[in-house]
Parts: structure tokens; C-alpha cells; sequence
């Protein structure tokens, strides 16, 4: 059998698209014949990768915040594809798809249906509205949907419409924990033994509410001594970031950390004690972080997000603290409560470790996947008599 993967980016490239994408390629390589368009690539390429044939097409330019590409028809032809696995969004090669899907049928199309495209200026949303003239008809021709959460799904306004033909399906990782060796990364980033770890892990950009962490800080400060607050990643926020840090005077309380790589940031989320995401807005469509502190059995402290999959993820006194978005004082109580009480934080970390082995492997969810290829394919041949 042979799947066909279109996604906007293929690793090195990063981001969470990109680890689904290369996760289920890396775990599937060997039952099939898997090939990859990557159509937001700085050069055009080819490469075969420990198998899995890899296209990577140049993106040219943005209108209205969206990359525009040459189309690549060729290489859906030249891959030949049973099952074209196409992942959402990507706004031209939506297009792109439906006009395959309206001339040729001889794969059958799955969607993964990450995210609805984000809606922060008027371009934006002005872009959003001209999008639905094509992705309403896409969905309709696709023969399945996958969504990360019911709860996105139901609340999306393209997706909404599309419910009966959507499976839910978590994203699951690794459960694998290697790590660099502890002394090593608090030497590097100057943090002691005694000081307790609160962790961020993800891009710096506005959905995620990091300046209402930082604006949490005083106040956690106040309560708890021995107190260093980790930011993991980078983005376009960080110097915004930083100068707040300045202008509040708790330099010597936070670490930016830039990018880690998995052992660097594994290492982190084994010694951390609190881990937080404390994002604002649907951006956060599902929060893997989350996923990632729980399989190391930490208490998370999140934010209650309408129509976000994040809900489903961390659970309110059982696998963390739930706090509404954008409240300093709201992240601050409930770090302090974590803190100041470890049997409270073991306990829900190992309800978080639990939580995780029940929905959140990488194992559930490419069999999960599997299954659908599967039963898409025999659909196909079924059709073909």
C-alpha cells in the first residue's frame, strides 16, 4: 500500500504538524510504502530518508499571512498514492487537492484536521472567508476526517459541519524518556538543587499568554522562595518577553533557554516540579506539552480554553490545576498551591502518568491510523471492482 503524506513541513522543520507527520511515517515505514510533500520549504528537494521518500517544495512568497507554492501535481501522479494523507491546515494546497480530487479518483483522501487557520488581524480573517469557498467542498470530497478532540472539533466553524464523517483520534508520542545527564543542564543554565523548576515548553508567540506567566511571577515570588521559572523555546515574542522580564526586576528568577533538543528538553520536564501552559486562545488546539510533562509524571497548570482540545488533555484536580486565561493572580494561586504542597503534586503527576499511558501513546495512536488506512484501502479496491 502506498500513503502519500502533504504537510506543510517534514522535520528538520519544527513544530507540532511536523512531529505528527514524521512520527507516523517513522512508525508505518515498514508495513508501507510512505512518501512526503513538504510544501513550505525554503529550496526545493529530494531526499530518501531510512526509507521514506522525501518532496520538499519551495515556498514563494505570502499573501495575507499565507504561503503561496507551485502546484505538485507531478509528484502525486509520480507517488501514485492508494491513500493521499493530507494534513490541515494548508491553505493552497487545499486547493490544490480539490482540484485532484475533482479530476482524479483513484486515491482515496484522509484528512487530519490539526487546527482552523488563526484569526488575529484582518488579513487574516478576511483570508479565513475567501478559504471557505474551497474547504467546505475539500471536506465534503475527503473520505475521512481526523480531529484531535471532540471538544475542537465540535467548536471548529469549518469542522463543525463535517462531524459525522470526523474520527477522534489524541495525538499519542514516544514513551520514550532519554534524557542528558541532570548536573550537565543545571550547570549550563545555573540552576541549583535547591530551587524548584516551573516549566514552559512551546513556540513564544501571543496565543500561548506567556507575558501572564511572567506578570505571575512577582506574586509566586513573594510566597515561595527557591523559585526558577524555565522557558523552553523561541519565537517572535521573545525579545517582548525578555524586556518584561527586565521591567518587572525578576531577571535572576527566569531562563529563556531558546530551542533544546529532545534529551536537553526531556531533562527539563524530568526535574521540573510545576509544568504550565498558560495559553489564551484556540491556537492552542491541543497542547502536546501538556502530553509530554505527563508522561514524566508532573502536575500541569493550564488554562480553561473554549473549544480547545486542551481541556480534554489536563483535568482539574486530577492531573493538574485548571485556572481561566489571562489572569496573573489565577496561574500565580496555583502554582503556589503546587509548590508549597508536594503530596498534592506527586499525586496528580501520577495521575498524569496515568492519563497519558491511557490516551496519549504513540502506539494507540498509529494503530488508530493504521486501521483507517486499512480500511480506506479496501474500501478502494472494493470500488475498483
Amino acid at each position: 500500500m502506498k500513503i502519500l503524506q502533504i504537510t506543510k513541513g517534514y522535520p528538520p522543520d519544527k513544530g507540532g504538524i511536523e512531529t505528527y507527520t514524521f512520527n507516523l511515517a517513522s512508525s508505518l515505514k515498514k508495513k508501507f510504502k510512505i512518501s512526503i510533500i513538504a510544501t513550505h520549504s525554503p529550496k526545493p528537494s529530494y531526499e530518501k530518508s531510512n526509507g521514506i521518500e522525501i518532496y520538499r517544495i519551495k515556498k514563494l512568497f505570502e499573501i495575507f499571512q499565507v504561503p503561496f507554492n507551485l502546484p505538485y501535481f507531478n509528484l502525486i501522479f509520480k507517488t501514485n498514492p492508494d491513500i493521499i494523507h493530507f494534513h490541515i491546515p494548508n491553505p493552497i494546497s487545499e486547493i490544490y487537492l480539490l482540484f485532484y480530487s475533482l479530476f482524479s479518483k483513484k486515491s482515496k483522501i484522509l484528512i487530519t484536521y490539526h487546527a482552523d487557520l488563526p484569526l488575529y488581524t484582518k488579513l487574516s480573517k478576511i483570508s479565513e472567508f475567501l478559504r471557505r469557498f474551497y474547504i467546505f467542498p475539500l471536506l465534503k470530497k475527503s473520505d475521512l476526517i481526523v480531529s484531535t478532540s471532540y471538544e475542537y472539533a465540535r467548536n471548529s466553524p469549518i469542522l463543525k459541519h463535517f462531524l459525522k464523517k470526523t474520527k477522534i483520534i489524541p495525538i499519542g508520542i514516544s514513551k520514550e524518556m532519554k534524557t542528558e545527564r541532570i548536573e550537565k543542564i543545571r550547570k549550563r543554565f545555573k540552576i541549583s538543587k535547591k530551587e524548584k523548576i516551573v516549566l514552559f515548553v512551546g513556540r513564544l508567540y501571543p496565543y500561548k499568554g506567556l507575558e501572564f506567566l511572567i506578570r505571575s511571577i512577582p506574586l509566586v515570588i513573594s510566597k515561595v522562595k527557591n523559585v526558577k521559572f524555565v522557558i523552553v523555546g523561541d519565537g517572535i515574542e521573545r525579545k517582548k518577553l525578555e524586556k518584561l522580564v527586565k521591567n518587572l526586576s525578576i531577571k535572576k528568577f527566569v531562563v529563556f533557554t531558546g530551542y533544546l533538543n529532545e534529551k536537553e528538553k526531556n531533562t527539563f520536564y524530568k526535574i521540573c516540579d510545576v509544568f504550565v501552559l498558560p495559553s489564551i486562545n484556540r491556537g492552542e488546539a491541543f497542547g502536546i506539552s501538556m502530553v509530554e510533562a505527563m508522561k514524566f509524571s508532573k502536575p500541569i497548570v493550564s488554562t480553561k480554553i473554549k473549544g480547545s482540545g486542551v481541556n480534554f488533555v489536563n483535568k482539574h484536580m486530577e492531573t493538574g490545576i485548571v485556572v481561566e486565561p489571562k489572569n496573573p493572580k489565577e496561574l500565580a494561586k496555583a502554582i503556589i498551591k503546587l509548590l508549597k504542597n508536594e503530596q498534592l503534586r506527586k499525586k496528580l503527576g501520577r495521575n498524569a502518568r496515568r492519563r497519558f499511558l491511557k490516551y496519549f501513546t504513540l502506539e494507540k495512536m498509529v494503530n488508530q491510523i493504521e486501521k483507517i488506512y486499512l480500511k480506506l484501502y479496501q474500501e478502494r479496491e472494493l470500488e475498483k471492482k
